[in-house]
C-alpha cells in the first residue's frame, strides 16, 4: 500500500482540525505529519485515536510515524539550564518549556541524559534521537537545525547502542514525567 502523507497546517478550530484528520485516515492515508498542525496537536492526536491508528495498528500496516521536533526545540539537547535567558527575538522566550520552574521540575531526565551521553562520549541530543530510533522501526525523528555541525552530530545518534538497562532507566525516568503539553 503506498503511503500518503498528510500535513495538518493551520486548518482552524479543533473540532474541525479533528474532522479533516479523521477523513484523511478514512481515505488511505498513512503517514500524518502533526507536526505541521501548530496549535492543533490536541485536535490530531483525537482523530488519530478515534480512528484507531495506534502504534500496534501503525506497526501492523507499515505506517510511519514522523517524530516532529525531537530534541524539543533544543529543551533535550543539553545546551540551556534553567538560568538561560532568552532574548525577545528568540521563540523560545516565548515557550513555557523553557521556563527555568518546568526546566527545574525537569531536570531528572536532563541529568540522566547527560549521564548516559557522557559514558558513551555522546551528547545528549544523540542520546535523545538514538533513544528514539530504539523504540521502533517506524517512528522516524526529525530534527531541524541551521547547523551543518548539528547535522553530523545528529548523524552520530545512528551508532549509537543501548543496553536494556540504559533503555529501562530512560523509560522509567520518562514514565514519572508529568507532561503538560501548555508548556510547548
Amino acid at each position: 500500500m503506498p503511503i500518503l502523507v498528510f500535513g495538518v497546517f493551520q486548518i482552524g478550530e479543533l473540532d474541525e482540525c479533528e474532522r479533516v484528520v479523521g477523513e484523511a485516515i478514512e481515505v488511505g492515508y498513512r503517514s500524518i505529519d502533526t507536526a505541521q498542525s501548530y496549535g492543533n496537536e490536541e485536535a490530531a492526536g483525537n482523530a488519530i485515536a478515534k480512528s484507531g491508528v495506534s502504534f500496534v495498528l501503525c506497526e501492523e500496516l507499515g505506517i510511519g510515524f514522523v517524530a516532529y521536533g525531537p530534541l524539543g526545540t533544543g529543551f533535550l539537547s543539553g545546551k540551556y539550564s534553567s538560568q538561560k535567558e532568552f532574548g525577545n527575538d528568540d521563540y523560545r522566550s516565548f515557550m513555557g518549556r523553557f521556563k527555568p520552574e518546568v526546566m527545574e521540575n525537569k531536570q531528572a531526565v536532563l541529568d540522566l541524559l547527560s549521564s548516559i551521553a557522557e559514558d558513551k562520549g555522546a551528547t545528549s541530543a544523540q542520546i535523545v534521537l538514538a533513544w528514539e530510533l530504539a523504540q521502533k522501526d517506524f517512528i522516524v525523528p526529525i530534527p531541524g537545525t541551521t547547523k551543518i555541525h548539528r547535522v553530523e552530530e545528529n548523524l552520530g545518534a545512528m551508532k549509537i547502542e543501548f543496553t536494556q538497562k540504559e533503555l529501562a532507566a530512560i523509560d522509567s525516568v520518562l514514565a514519572d514525567l508529568e507532561v503538560d503539553t501548555t508548556y510547548y
